[in-house]
């Protein structure tokens, strides 16, 4: 597999115990190599004869490729091994530019709520949004958590991305 891993450039933290200045240099890291990434997934479930094409169709395939593609931590069996987490983000980057294709209300934001899991990080969310009264998904986590469900025993609903994908559409409009 030539597959180069996905790195925030935090060293030994994650982004919420980053410095601001960090998370932000981070951001604009992980919004720079958007392209990159996709064409790297797409390289890579190639090579498994998918085609990433924005359907409901390729997402679907996507998520039963990275569930057949689940490797778990060798010192830590309870995490997702270091590639493995690197394809939840670059899953995570493909169907999040699905839900901002399917509506120009969405767009990637680092989210500055200081209380919430998803402080710092990068989610979708409505292009301008008051955190107080909006809302984030942080899609990249949300496949990892589906990965780590995957290797617990649990066998998480097929088809979820493709379902939750359509809701965070619907609910943008």
């Amino acid at each position: 597999m030539d597959y180069l891993p996905f790195t925030y450039g935090v060293r030994g933290r994650s982004l919420r115990e980053a410095s601001p200045e960090e998370a932000r240099t981070a951001y604009r890291n992980f919004l720079a190599s958007i392209d990159d990434r996709l064409a790297q997934l797409a390289r890579l479930v190639g090579e498994s004869g998918l085609r990433l094409d924005l359907t409901d169709a390729s997402v679907d395939d996507l998520e039963q490729w990275f569930v057949s593609n689940i490797e778990r931590h060798l010192d830590d069996p309870r995490k997702l091994s270091r590639i493995t987490n690197s394809l939840a983000i670059d899953l995570g980057i493909y169907f999040g530019e699905v839900m901002i294709r399917r509506s120009p209300a969405l767009a990637w934001l680092q989210w500055p709520d200081s209380a919430s899991p998803m402080f710092q990080r990068q989610v979708i969310s409505f292009s301008e949004v008051d955190t107080r009264d909006g809302w984030g998904v942080d899609i990249c986590m949300l496949v990892a958590s589906y990965g780590l469900q995957y290797i617990d025993g649990n066998n998480p609903e097929k088809r979820f991305f493709s379902r939750l994908i359509r809701e965070v559409v619907e609910a943008a409009e």
